[in-house]
């Protein structure tokens, strides 16, 4: 590292008046609002050490109340924002102190705010465990909402007397919670929103925790506190009278704004810092704001995955700020999209030092061929999988889609003997073999000594070719590599996500095994082979061994790792089956008929006869039979069970469909069943139906299900036939 050269920058503050002033610090940031120094004010000087590249530049300079922790500086926006005093100047070399001119009254009475928080991501897995993993080196954004006294006085007149009539309402019919995962839509222009979802009950439990969705316990008013507020807005008549009375009750307005959508458009967030998170998903940052008050605190997430920067947590500003956030209290923030910061559970053999240990398909640990039966969530011998959904238990699950595999290495790996490796694939019975050539990067993180912030770059490494051999992924090196055109100012190199967090291989089985189509109507789903090569430096084979490394497996039956046998290790190469199907799934509702003759008359009824017999048919397949299927029918808004299939689902392999009363049989491939009409109908003469088909396919690429779907829904009524009197 060169040393650098740096310079005396002093400033004398002349502050005016008699107003007792807090401690105070200054900030310096450069033209484009990027730190570049901070310094306490003692009696009234500041004095700065400046690297030689400020020299003649024109910075800012910020003066703002002394932040009360230690090794945390302010944004400029944080101090523009709340009032902070700035100025520009030029940093000159060898210049006398600057003396500046500042009125007490500018500088503002500020209270600091540490917010505290962890980024998680929660997953299920396929044995059905839920899992809460840490979010490490990811960029979370600290934002502050506007207050609400701001917002009411621009509201126009018209949206002032909705809002108090909404707001009567909402008082008066407390609602249920509803799902708080709307995609932010602030400061978007003002657009006709879309209407707030039906409630995700099934996913609700995934979602982060929010104050809007909790009127249980914040919104605990007695008959008479809830009346009062709304004999008070019903007596204001005038917009200006109204508009009190809503500043008056805006405690009230935040737990209900996720619902007054028209209300959004009208709020504006502040991003006052980024921050990034530590290896334990945790964050923090001190931000200012006004002591009469608490900050409303809004937050979102991005992460650097093998695309770029992606957003993975961003949900609506509404339903998501932590209105009067207490300040210190740990904000968990659940962000689904995120990839989670998994750290070995296992121990190694003694005597292990060299190893490669093939570890998953997405979250379905790999369990080899030991001759005995996988758990539930692994994947099987035969290349298959047995899992836990939403549907249920599902079984006999092929993989499709776009799979990722991950494997675990020993820290001593890359070295000269033990450098490359590489995936391959072949359908189970040929002879050639297929590399998997996706491009893979790792990232990683610079840090610099000169006030900079940290920046993100990559490293390749692969698909290259490396002597006689094509296709040849790089194990990651223990630490980034130092680049020639890397900055002195470069002080620390780190990854930013462990083995288990980075993807060793993408297989897009869709590329070799696409689904059956007008383009393609052979069925090339089927069983594949997938090796596992290492290579030294140099290019050449390296056969597993005792005396080069070990392949490794997990097993589910104790913490430590097992040797491979010679099933699962053929030529020097571990070797497994993944079992691909990516084909659609079929369904179809026809109108239920009479005799053959379904609803004809000019009302759309279909009529019936005393001891006239309805059909209900419906066809739901696969071209493997990997998929399942519900069917329903409800008479008005009642569930009729007897003509609907027994929870959780039905096989597509299965030749009936229990439901508690009966089987529909399959016949030319539709499943169908006669009912009496008075079995349908009930205590109605005449009823109206809505019969619904729903069919999943089973594939999954190890994380979740495929949204391998088709469905139908249809309306039908039951009308007895008019007699002629």
């Amino acid at each position: 590292m060169k040393s650098k050269s740096s310079f005396k920058l002093s400033i004398q503050l002349d502050i005016c008046g008699d107003k007792e002033l807090p401690e105070l610090s200054a900030h310096l940031f450069s033209a484009s609002e990027k730190p570049v120094a901070t310094a306490e004010v003692s009696n009234n000087k500041v004095n700065f050490e400046l690297p030689e590249q400020y020299n003649g530049q024109q910075l800012k300079l910020a003066i703002a109340p002394k932040a009360n922790q230690s090794g945390q500086s302010l944004s400029l926006k944080q101090i523009t924002r709340n009032n902070g005093y700035v100025n520009r100047l030029t940093a000159l070399k060898n210049r006398k102190a600057i003396t500046i001119s500042i009125p007490d009254y500018i500088i503002p009475i500020w209270c600091f705010c540490l917010v505290r928080g962890k980024l998680v991501t929660q997953k299920t897995t396929p044995d059905d465990q839920n899992i809460e993993l840490p979010v490490c080196n990811a960029r979370v954004h600290i934002c502050e909402v506007d207050k609400f006294r701001f917002i009411i006085p621009t509201l126009p007149d018209d949206i002032v007397f909705r809002l108090r009539d909404d707001l009567i309402d909402l008082l008066k019919n407390p609602p249920t919670p509803i799902d708080p995962d709307i995609p932010d839509p602030i400061p978007d222009p003002p657009i006709p929103e879309p209407p707030i979802p039906t409630p995700s009950f099934a996913r609700a439990a995934n979602l982060s925790r929010v104050n809007t969705n909790s009127f249980s316990s914040n919104l605990s008013l007695t008959n008479h506190s809830i009346s009062q507020p709304v004999i008070q807005l019903q007596q204001a008549h005038s917009a200006a009278m109204i508009r009190q009375q809503l500043l008056d009750r805006s405690d009230l307005l935040k737990l209900f704004l996720c619902r007054l959508n028209y209300l959004w458009y009208f709020f504006r967030k502040d991003c006052l810092t980024t921050v990034e998170t530590d290896d334990q998903g945790y964050f923090s940052a001190i931000i200012a704001y006004d002591c009469d008050d608490k900050p409303d605190i809004y937050i979102w997430a991005e992460q650097l995955q093998e695309s770029g920067w992606q957003t993975i947590y961003k949900p609506s500003v509404a339903c998501n700020t932590h209105w009067n956030y207490q300040c210190g209290d740990l904000l968990t923030i659940n962000a689904p999209d995120a990839e989670g910061c998994e750290q070995p559970d296992y121990d190694i053999p003694e005597g292990v030092v060299l190893f490669v240990l093939p570890h998953s398909i997405g979250h379905a640990p790999i369990y080899g061929n030991t001759g005995s039966s996988a758990p539930r969530g692994w994947v099987r011998t035969d290349g298959m999988l047995d899992y836990h959904d939403t549907l249920g238990d599902i079984n006999n699950a092929p993989f499709g889609g776009r799979l990722v595999f991950r494997q675990d290495d020993s820290y001593f790996i890359p070295n000269s003997g033990v450098k490359y490796y590489r995936y391959s694939f072949r359908r189970q019975g040929d002879s050639e073999w297929t590399p998997i050539q996706t491009p893979l990067a790792r990232a990683y993180r610079m840090e610099y000594d000169d006030g900079s912030l940290p920046t993100y770059e990559s490293y390749l490494v692969g698909p290259q070719t490396v002597g006689a051999q094509s296709a040849l992924y790089e194990f990651k090196p223990v630490s980034p590599p130092v680049n020639a055109d890397d900055p002195d100012s470069v002080v620390a190199r780190e990854w930013l996500r462990g083995n288990l967090g980075e993807a060793a291989a993408i297989w897009n089985t869709e590329a070799i095994a696409p689904a059956i189509s007008s383009t393609n109507p052979d069925d090339t789903s089927g069983v594949f082979e997938v090796k596992i090569e290492v290579f030294d430096e140099s290019g050449n084979h390296v056969p597993e061994g005792s005396d080069s490394f070990r392949f490794l497996l997990q097993d589910p039956a104790s913490s430590t790792v097992r040797y491979t046998n010679a099933d699962e290790v053929i030529d020097g190469n571990f070797i497994m089956k993944v079992h691909v199907d990516n084909n659609h799934v079929a369904s179809s509702l026809p109108q239920p008929d009479i005799d053959g003759v379904a609803a004809s008359d000019e009302c759309g009824f279909l009529r019936y006869d005393a001891g006239d017999n309805v059909r209900i048919r419906y066809h739901a397949s696969h071209p493997n039979d990997h998929a399942v299927f519900r069917f329903g029918v409800k008479r008005g808004s009642i569930h009729l069970a007897s003509a609907s299939t027994l929870s959780p689902y039905v096989e597509t392999a299965s030749p009936i469909a229990p439901t508690p009363t009966g089987n529909y049989s399959q016949s030319s491939n539709y499943y169908q069943r006669h009912f009496a009409v008075s079995d349908l109908v009930g205590e109605c003469v005449n009823a109206a139906f809505a019969a619904h088909l729903n069919v999943y396919g089973k594939a999954t690429n190890g994380r979740e299900r495929l949204g391998i779907h088709s469905g139908n829904l249809i309306a039908f009524a039951l009308a007895e036939t008019e007699t002629e009197s």
